[in-house]
């Protein structure tokens, strides 16, 4: 009988707790809701048992199975609601305890105990903070890069490393306008914080990642460095440097920034409601979105292969430089793929051996995800004929020179063998200074590598090959449903003969011998691995005074 009690008791105070939180769940704990509850008849909520208290404590100890009894009789007045002043728990002095506000059968009442002796706050054993489900733990700012690495950890599989990149740079600024701010938790974080992140954005120069000293500085030393950058210009008489990062960047920097705070808020961290309204720049329309990237033409592009790298060059080192040799590497195929294929620069900078596939239209480039880099989306995927002018430099001859080394990437000298590099960004940072120089200021187009991939889009439709095919040549998702649900991806014959379509802008460049890069063929690593950041930005400043042969 005792047992049954308790468990009575413990289904009653269980209910008490649930529906004594107004906050929550609203004013439902009623004497009639928790009847109903249990599936008893409602009664009124004055009960005969408020009116007579119950029987005083037996003196004598309790006995084994009376005590679960006792116990949760007291938790039922620990968690009773405290908005009744005519229930509330009585003191510990005071043994004597009100009836609860619903009915039970009438049964003979076991000896209540004396409550139980309140411990001492000194005595009492140090406990983990009680969460707030409404509001999360406060997570200290020296632990956002900690959550930030778990989130880019839990994307691994759909983000590519740039996203990744782009996301702790993100938090890492918002780390440092925070500190700046004096923030030390994520519950004291306001709306006042972001703005003043939104401000940074603003004094800081445009092209501040591509210098290794400025992607090291704090933020408040980052604006100092650029307002110091700015009156040097001024003051010896030349055009400042922009100040202020470009509308499409500062929107990826706040989304990746609300990306994180979701996060972390998802995690059960407090995390205040925080918006991006009035911060964000206009996204551009798309009568705009025209004129951001340059779409250099064939003829724009045919100067691009007069360089020495392709019709002759000092040495493996001095690509720049005019000479006899031509070595057959990334910086040799890479510019002719992306003129007359229009892919992104990762997709075929982290080509595999294996990804050079035969088939029965010729010799094709399978992109697909590898080893050394992932792709951007399921598009993404897909087979693209290797084009002919690319064959008749010897392609297929440098892909079996590769493969006979055991090398397993296609462009072997764009990787470190002492860490994990991105394939696109070292070929940028070796290939595109080395064009500047050629072209000189006057004829360089801005983004290099992302124009000629909207050079080759724009060539292809004034030539008036269909949009859908463009897309699917360029691995981009299609805007209508006939290209996207009724139709399959254009197959090898129907891109070769739109790629006929696009003039040729080599044919002026005469096969030779595969010869690879000296490091290459040695199977050591590249003359760049190891070399600081400040080494590299020293010889490329060297290399932009020469003067032009």
């Amino acid at each position: 009988m005792n047992r049954e009690r308790a468990t009575q008791q413990i289904m009653r105070a269980k209910a008490d707790v649930l529906l004594g939180a107004p906050d929550r769940y609203g004013p439902l704990s009623t004497g009639s809701d928790v009847a109903a509850l249990f599936g008893e008849p409602t009664q009124p909520q004055t009960s005969s048992l408020e009116a007579a208290p119950l029987p005083a404590p037996a003196t004598a100890s309790p006995t084994q199975d009376e005590a679960p009894a006792r116990a949760l009789l007291s938790l039922e007045q620990t968690h009773a609601p405290q908005t009744q002043a005519t229930e509330s728990a009585p003191s510990v002095s005071a043994p004597a305890s009100p009836a609860p506000d619903f009915a039970i059968p009438q049964q003979p009442q076991p000896a209540q105990a004396p409550a139980p002796e309140v411990i001492e706050p000194a005595t009492q054993t140090p406990t983990a903070p009680v969460i707030d489900d409404e509001k999360g733990v406060d997570l200290p700012l020296s632990q956002f890069i900690t959550e930030c690495d778990a989130l880019m950890k839990s994307n691994q599989h759909h983000w590519e490393d740039a996203t990744a990149k782009d996301v702790k740079v993100a938090v890492t600024m918002l780390v440092g306008v925070l500190e700046e701010q004096g923030i030390t938790h994520s519950s004291q974080m306001r709306q006042i914080h972001l703005g003043k992140l939104r401000e940074h954005f603003d004094h800081i120069l445009t092209n501040y990642g591509r210098s290794p000293r400025l992607r090291s500085l704090g933020t408040a030393d980052l604006r100092a460095a650029s307002a110091e950058a700015v009156k040097s210009h001024v003051d010896a008489g030349k055009e400042p440097p922009k100040l202020g990062l470009g509308p499409t960047t500062i929107r990826k920097h706040l989304a990746n920034i609300n990306t994180f705070l979701t996060y972390i808020k998802g995690r059960g961290y407090h995390v205040p409601n925080l918006t991006m309204d009035g911060l964000r720049p206009r996204k551009p329309k798309l009568s705009d979105a025209r004129r951001i990237t340059d779409k250099p033409g064939p003829e724009q592009l045919r100067p691009m292969f007069d360089m020495p790298l392709f019709t002759g060059c000092k040495s493996a080192t001095e690509q720049e430089v005019a000479g006899p040799h031509v070595f057959h590497s990334a910086n040799y195929f890479l510019p002719m793929l992306m003129v007359y294929l229009g892919p992104r620069r990762a997709e075929v900078a982290g080509l595999a051996v294996k990804d050079i596939v035969k088939t029965a239209q010729g010799w094709a480039i399978d992109i697909r995800p590898n080893k050394f880099r992932s792709l951007k989306n399921a598009s993404s995927a897909r087979m693209l004929p290797v084009p002919d002018e690319v064959l008749r430099l010897n392609f297929i001859d440098y892909v079996e020179a590769i493969k006979a080394l055991r090398y397993d990437a296609l462009f072997p000298e764009l990787f470190a063998k002492s860490r994990r590099t991105d394939p696109g960004d070292r070929f940028y940072k070796d290939f595109v200074p080395k064009l500047h120089q050629h072209l000189g200021d006057a004829e360089r187009w801005n983004r290099v590598l992302h124009a000629l991939r909207h050079g080759f889009a724009d060539t292809l439709k004034q030539a008036l090959v269909h949009p859908s095919i463009i897309s699917d040549i360029a691995g981009r998702l299609g805007n209508d449903e006939t290209s996207m649900r009724y139709t399959n991806r254009a197959g090898l014959n129907v891109i070769k003969d739109a790629l006929q379509k696009y003039p040729s802008v080599t044919n002026h460049l005469e096969p030779q011998p595969i010869r690879l890069l000296p490091w290459v063929e040695a199977q050591e690593p590249s003359p760049w691995e190891g070399r600081s950041s400040a080494h590299r930005l020293q010889e490329a400043r060297a290399k932009r005074k020469r003067p032009k042969r």
